[in-house]
């Protein structure tokens, strides 16, 4: 296009949120608005997320995005022949907790309960059909204890302190080598991780 006849980023919003504009189906609509971009080149519909062991150091795209856990690894493949892998539940506590201190606002655990793939549709080459993982609830949904009992403890507490950690940001500070302070103070509560 040449750029006289185009309509401006204001008119082009406004005519996808337009429910009688002229021509233009719900489905046109929706595929539009789904591929809106930024000055950058960055789709505004998407919402980016980590998936890992850690992710308290992801920063979503855009700062007015959630700030998203998609995938919390409790446990990795079984392959034949080797180790069962497993992840002790301490460390995953810890991974939830710096991802929360660091506005982190929503967690999904994967696996967390465990399940089989039948057949021939595992991972991978040389994978167990298991879809275990050492999760905290196990195939058989048997509660897979200590990890199931002590992640249970930890969303317990940290739904007793979530009215002050998503009323305010905390301030860090550093008081040695290797050690982190943040504090999370509202008028009502003052939380202190360490």
């Amino acid at each position: 296009m040449d750029g006289v006849n185009e309509p401006d980023e204001k008119s082009k919003i406004s005519n996808l949120l337009d429910p009688d504009a002229e021509k233009q189906t719900f489905r046109r609509k929706s595929q539009n608005w789904l591929n809106l971009r930024d000055e950058n080149g960055i789709l505004l519909a998407i919402i980016d997320t980590c998936n890992g062991f850690y992710c308290e150091k992801f920063t979503p795209n855009k700062p007015y995005k959630p700030k998203m856990f998609t995938e919390l690894w409790t446990g990795w493949f079984t392959e034949f022949g080797g180790p069962v892998p497993t992840r002790p539940v301490e460390d995953i506590a810890y991974a939830v907790a710096r991802f929360i201190q660091n506005n982190g606002s929503f967690v999904n655990y994967y696996m967390y309960h465990g399940g089989t793939n039948f057949g021939r549709t595992a991972g991978g080459l040389f994978i167990t059909t298991s879809y275990d993982y050492d999760a905290p609830i196990d195939e058989y949904g048997l509660l897979n204890e200590p990890k199931w009992g002590h992640l249970r403890d930890l969303h317990t507490a940290i739904k007793l302190i979530e009215p002050a950690l998503v009323s305010a940001y905390p301030t860090v500070t550093y008081p040695g080598k290797n050690q982190e302070v943040s504090l999370v103070q509202t008028v009502k509560k003052k939380i202190v991780f360490i």
